[in-house]
């Protein structure tokens, strides 16, 4: 199944009841008072790992259950990161998000209705396949990948050759699929994978240590404490485990003899039921009690510190799933193999440091050096102009992460004119539509978005579209073919069609009016040797081969017609989308400037 959601649900008021459906994988609290609710559209991976250029669409629904008194429900995005996240509009429960530059981010949505807020969240690291693929191997000492899919001895994989014994465990019933590939199956009964006591883990003295394991626990509420992970024992030792809903990842070396640390722990909210995460616990400590000593990580990110020390030399055994010998909780208690606080549930890719890792290492070892299952998505280069209501589009995808995997695409329209359309049609090879047919033309916008069930990822196409000559043309039903040649002249008006296209006349109405393209307006200026002149031409006209000039004469009766030259001023755009206004100025002499009259026109010629 799918890596499930994140983080825990926080609220004000008393959770009244937890539903989930096993079918759909939809999660949702009730709350007493004032009702109100938040979910995301899918349980999110534990941790979601991209490269720097992929950006995430994030879609939630909050609402108020049916107690009278709630008020309207406001929600807000916000991050903690390198770098604030660019949220398309963090005020809404469906939003985009991009990254601005790599490192680990904690997506939050908060929803407020007044009386009562709640929380969901969402991490992901950017960037994370351009680190190491993993942590150095640097004092590992114990790795159970736990791949071997039958059996009764998981074998270590950091080569110092310790063995984990499947006890009351069946086989090959308990090896399962996993989070990258094999697992063990935890029954919560009596099942543990005992390690013995070693030099490298548990007879020593150990100062420095990281413990981190995947986990898939079947129901982290129950009261009952279930072990993750244990070594030592009532006097001195680590452990990680839940009980009634919490986390927790503590140590504790009580002799008085020795540092008299009477114990800590870090405890935070256990995550959902059936999801998998990543807990760390890292020492760094010595022969005194010392703060900041112990700290713990879900899922990449920090979760607290506390105080404490090294962890003196002890003798019994380590235990994963249950406590094997001895273990010591944060409420006093303490137990051993006749009540192992057994764990129902799944764990994998459990690995031992005899170093402190840093927090980007641990963010590797949450993720394991591959990028989520998520497709990076290209929608293709902007169109700035484009001739033509028929848009090509070139669509790309790169498919990240464990494959394969079923993947779903789509387009969709973010921005476009008023009461326009878009019908995406003709499939690439991807499945991925390639064309996008407008109804109009206009400046539009298309996202394309690729969704794993882990992850939906975008990608955004801006495209400014005109109509091509052969579709104006054709909104002429009166010219017969020969009539829409480029080169025709349907209206004697010794003007082509092509031109006419390029200067917005109709080419069937020879005695209608001049446009206002012919009749450029002329307005002074303040500069002492200008004139401004404004024309109007369809977008583009001059890159298709349009070219203008400006001539000028002092009267109409005699004399002729000579260049003006003159400069390319603002371009504004009109009301029909498809022309802009040019604002030229001319430059005249003083003597020019001098005369009674002057008089100018445009000049248009069309070259192919």
């Amino acid at each position: 199944d799918l890596a499930a959601a994140l983080g825990g649900y926080a609220a004000t008021q008393r959770a009244e009841s937890v539903t989930a459906d096993a079918a759909n994988e939809d999660f949702e609290l009730a709350w007493t008072n004032p009702g109100l609710s938040l979910r995301f559209d899918r349980p999110y991976p534990a941790l979601i790992a991209i490269p720097t250029n992929m950006n995430l669409v994030l879609r939630s629904t909050a609402h108020n259950g049916p107690h009278p008194g709630a008020g309207p429900v406001a929600v807000a995005w916000s991050s903690t990161g390198p770098a604030p996240a660019l949220f398309e509009n963090a005020q809404a429960e469906d939003t985009a998000v991009a990254f601005p530059q790599a490192g680990t981010y904690t997506l939050r949505l908060v929803a407020d209705n007044g009386s009562a807020t709640t929380t969901q969240s969402v991490n992901v690291v950017v960037g994370a396949a351009g680190e190491p693929a993993e942590p150095s191997a640097s004092a590992l000492v114990l790795q159970f990948k736990l791949d071997e899919t039958t059996g009764t001895v998981a074998a270590d994989s950091s080569g110092s050759g310790h063995v984990g014994n499947l006890l009351n465990m069946d086989s090959p019933a308990a090896w399962i699929t996993g989070v990258f590939s094999g697992a063990l199956r935890f029954d919560g009964v009596d099942d543990v994978l005992a390690v013995a006591a070693s030099v490298l883990i548990n007879n020593q003295t150990t100062p420095q240590r990281t413990i981190g394991l995947w986990f898939r626990a079947d129901n982290p509420s129950l009261s009952a404490k279930q072990t993750l992970y244990e070594e030592g024992g009532s006097t001195r030792g680590i452990n990680i485990y839940l009980a009634n809903g919490q986390l927790y990842a503590g140590g504790w070396n009580r002799d008085a003899t020795q540092s008299n640390w009477n114990g800590d722990w870090i405890a935070t909210a256990a995550p959902q039921a059936g999801t998998w995460h990543h807990v760390a616990l890292v020492l760094d400590g010595g022969p005194t009690v010392q703060p900041d000593c112990l700290s713990a990580f879900l899922d990449g990110i920090e979760i607290g510190r506390s105080q404490g020390s090294q962890v003196y030399s002890r003798t019994d055994a380590i235990g994963f799933g249950a406590t094997h010998d001895a273990t010591r909780f944060h409420d006093g208690t303490t137990v051993g193999q006749t009540d192992g606080a057994w764990f129902a549930g799944t764990i994998d890719e459990a690995r031992i440091y005899n170093r402190v890792l840093t927090p980007a290492e641990i963010a590797q070892l949450a993720n394991i050096g591959d990028y989520s299952r998520a497709v990076l998505v290209d929608a293709g280069p902007d169109q700035p102009l484009h001739s033509g209501l028929a848009v090509p589009l070139a669509p790309q995808i790169q498919v990240l992460g464990p494959a394969p995997y079923p993947f779903q695409t789509a387009w969709t329209v973010t921005d476009a004119p008023a009461a326009s359309s878009v019908l995406f049609s003709q499939p690439d090879t991807n499945g991925i539509p390639a064309l996008a047919t407008l109804s109009q033309s206009g400046e539009f916008a298309f996202r394309l978005v690729a969704d794993t069930g882990d992850v939906a990822s975008y990608d955004d196409a801006g495209v400014a579209a005109i109509r091509s000559f052969e579709e104006w043309i054709g909104g002429f039903g009166t010219l017969s073919p020969a009539e829409r040649l480029p080169d025709a002249d349907p209206d004697a008006d010794l003007v082509s069609n092509a031109m006419e296209y390029e200067l917005g006349t109709p080419p069937d109405c020879g005695g209608c009016p001049a446009p206002d393209a012919m009749r450029p307006a002329i307005t002074a200026t303040n500069h002492p040797t200008a004139v401004q002149m404004q024309v109007s031409l369809r977008r583009g006209a001059m890159g298709r081969g349009l070219e203008l000039s400006i001539q000028r004469r002092a009267n109409l009766i005699s004399g002729s017609w000579s260049g003006c030259p003159f400069t390319i001023g603002d371009v504004e755009d009109s009301a029909d989308f498809e022309f802009q206004r040019l604002l030229l100025d001319l430059q005249l002499t003083p003597a020019e400037l001098a005369e009674q009259a002057n008089f100018f026109r445009p000049v248009f010629s069309l070259n192919p």
